[in-house]
């Protein structure tokens, strides 16, 4: 019975890889809308997903499992990752790279291309770096990208040397080791020199870019200019559309403006057909510094262009771009306050210091964060206005929290009620409701590290109940998560680990690798204090192996925490 149900689940994962493949052609080859394919994929999602994870399971078993899931990791892209988010292709890859390894290591498949692993493990290991780079992680997108290499090497195959190099080279640029960068691409020319037809232009696009770090703008449009026909030839829109955008920014500093927006203007109109959100944002990015060229009394415009800029990186989780357009931002907000304050108003500076602590914040220079947030609060106490004092407050109270100074921002976060209270209107409405979750949400953590259980525990029931008053389930789930910890502090645990396994299981679910990462965690904790030392080690390595997954700064404090736990 098994064997038969081995059969079927195999039948079922082969089923969805075909269909998978059907509609990431479609999406790719589709010029206009694509939301047919996008809820075609939501239809087939939970059959897909379940597949896979089957193969995933069995793949060191059963060599079929592992060709399956290699397959459906194989044809999963840009649909998946714009429906499901890139840690999902990651994970899907990471997955096939470790069970085509092992499929190549044991051999004996028929001399045919459809059982070709090692070119299936080439791929996965040079788009696997690729992701891992865009996600910003060079260090992981390095060691992949080298074994590809190496792989190429061991079985003479070198046909993804040339794409391997490439996106090693990226990896430096990114590094600003623009030499090393530079000697890779013209490897990278070599190496592609039996297929210069499809390797030559992204190629070229790379030593485009490093010219313009270079400051050679002259050299990097000669670059472009030799490339954007082949693209274009190639019908390769969205190479096309990057190329457009950087030679834009190199006519930018050539003084050529007119150029420079037709550029921009063609690449807008492709990236939106494309909805590409990446490009869209370095459009975004190059048009704010043609308004500073043109308008440069319009700082306000500039801003905006570049927050939205940011937000489109934020959407892709393109952390490289996002950290560059922050730092564009930060300059001219840190320009406001550099101006003597008889030039400026309060309205301007409230908002030059509230965006810098919310850079500051995000960059996770907590320090700063909060100098300007007391900075910001000390500037408000002469404005008279209890809106503006609300926002300041609870901006206070928690900066306060991420610096672990509890007791203070236990202090502003009640302030911050107090006026709340005062200030809201008999119905009150979703946006007081909304503020009064994050307040409690605050209040709640501050009063748990200062001690005071119980009263943590009641912030946190309150605040709950606010939560589902208005239906807000990502404070919902916060606030359980909270209430969760709370109860393990009064030594409560099997109420809490009911509390903490349910959120933890609800955020795996719905596959927010960061958030299911800190949940697991929660679990562990929970568990390690209870004294279940075996299960808490291997909650934490759950909680690992999600947050590794996407590189989240967080991993290393859960192995902190971890290593500290006797077994």
């Amino acid at each position: 019975m098994s064997q038969v149900a081995d059969i079927a689940n195999l039948i079922a994962a082969f089923h969805c890889q075909q269909r998978l493949h059907a509609l990431e052609t479609e999406f790719q080859n589709s010029s206009g809308s694509r939301s047919s394919a996008r809820q075609a994929l939501r239809e087939l999602w939970p059959h897909a997903r379940k597949s896979f994870y089957w193969c995933a399971e069995k793949k060191d078993e059963d060599i079929r499992a592992a060709i399956a899931c290699g397959k459906m990791a194989g044809v999963a892209g840009h649909l998946l990752e714009q429906e499901r988010g890139r840690h999902q292709l990651i994970e899907w890859r990471e997955i096939a790279v470790q069970g085509t390894e092992r499929a190549v290591a044991r051999g004996g498949l028929p001399n045919n291309p459809e059982f070709d692993l090692v070119q299936d493990l080439l791929g996965h290991l040079t788009y696997l770096g690729y992701l891992h780079y865009a996600n910003g992680n060079p260090d992981r997108a390095r060691q992949v990208l080298q074994r590809a290499l190496e792989v190429g090497q061991e079985h003479d195959r070198h046909f993804a040397d040339a794409v391997a190099l490439l996106h090693l080279a990226f990896v430096e640029i990114t590094a600003e080791k623009l030499d090393e960068g530079e000697a890779l691409l013209q490897r990278a020319l070599t190496a592609s020199a039996d297929d210069l037809a499809t390797m030559e232009a992204p190629i070229r696009l790379a030593l485009g870019v490093i010219y313009g770090r270079r400051n050679q703008p002259a050299k990097a449009r000669a670059q472009y200019d030799q490339i954007i026909p082949l693209f274009e030839a190639a019908n390769e829109f969205s190479g096309l559309c990057t190329a457009l955008i950087n030679r834009g920014g190199e006519l930018l500093d050539l003084e050529l403006r007119d150029l420079a927006r037709q550029d921009f203007e063609r690449a807008d109109h492709i990236a939106r057909e494309l909805g590409s959100p990446g490009h869209i944002g370095l459009i975004q990015a190059n048009l704010a510094r043609l308004h500073t060229h043109e308008h440069p009394e319009d700082g306000a415009s500039v801003l905006d262009l570049l927050r939205e800029s940011k937000d489109h990186f934020a959407a892709t989780g393109d952390r490289v771009q996002h950290a560059r357009i922050a730092s564009m931002m930060e300059g001219l907000y840190q320009s406001v306050l550099d101006r003597d304050a008889a030039e400026t108003s309060f309205t301007q500076r409230k908002e030059a210091l509230w965006e810098l602590g919310n850079l500051a914040a995000d960059r996770g220079d907590i320090a700063r964060a909060l100098e300007l947030a007391e900075r910001l609060l000390g500037e408000s106490d002469a404005s008279g206005s209890d809106e503006d004092r609300l926002e300041v407050l609870t901006q206070s109270a928690h900066r306060n929290l991420l610096a672990q100074n509890y007791a203070v921002g236990r202090d502003r976060a009640r302030q911050a009620l107090a006026v709340l209270e005062r200030t809201r209107v008999a119905d009150a409405t979703d946006q007081a409701a909304t503020i009064e979750c994050n307040l409690r949400s605050i209040l709640g953590q501050c009063l748990r590290h200062t001690g005071d259980y119980e009263a943590s525990a009641t912030e946190h029931r309150a605040g709950l109940a606010v939560a589902e008053l208005i239906a807000d389930e990502d404070s919902i789930s916060r606030f359980r998560g909270n209430l969760g910890l709370a109860l393990v502090d009064q030594g409560r645990f099997v109420e809490a680990l009911g509390l903490l396994r349910s959120v933890a299981d609800d955020l795996r679910n719905s596959e927010d690798y960061r958030q299911a990462g800190h949940a697991v965690f929660n679990v562990a904790y929970a568990l390690y204090r209870q004294g279940d030392l075996a299960a808490a080690h291997k909650e934490a390595d759950g909680a690992l192996s999600l947050l590794e997954m996407i590189a989240d700064p967080m991993a290393n404090e859960v192995r902190r925490q971890r290593a500290g736990w006797a077994e």
